[in-house]
């Protein structure tokens, strides 16, 4: 995953680099199809602003954190990214569980599976013929 690290009117030291790329590497370990992540720091009057857009597989959050202290910034988009991560991975779970639970429901409801409906209908077929 690529981690892009600007500032707003701000210098963007090495230390800074380094905690936002530990804190991400975390959720790059969990979540493979992660792409990349911008984040964008800023100094607001006497607040702290970090912006973070990340971006995967059919996938792009945003999170903005604004607190008096840089690094707590940093620490709750981290957090904030990663709520969001799993709650759209819990989606996605969720999703194919029902998918996979929809074709049982039809023969639950009938009582019979595809191949029983098929053979009917080829008998349905040889008898038309027969009778001609």
């Amino acid at each position: 995953m690529d981690i892009i690290t600007s500032g707003r009117n701000l210098d963007v030291t090495p230390e800074l680099r380094l905690h936002i790329e530990n804190r991400l590497r975390k959720l790059a370990d969990e979540y493979p199809k992660l792409t990349t992540v911008r984040i964008v720091l800023a100094i607001e009057r006497s607040w702290h602003v970090a912006e973070a857009h990340l971006n995967g597989k059919h996938l792009t959050l945003k999170a903005r954190a604004r607190t008096p202290d840089m690094y707590t910034s940093i620490d709750t988009i981290a957090d904030k990214l990663e709520i969001q991560l799993r709650r759209h991975v819990e989606r996605l779970r969720e999703h194919r569980a029902k998918r996979a639970a929809s074709p049982g429901a039809d023969v639950e409801q009938t009582g019979r599976t595809e191949d029983e409906f098929e053979e009917e209908e080829i008998s349905e077929e040889f008898l038309d013929v027969a009778e001609t």
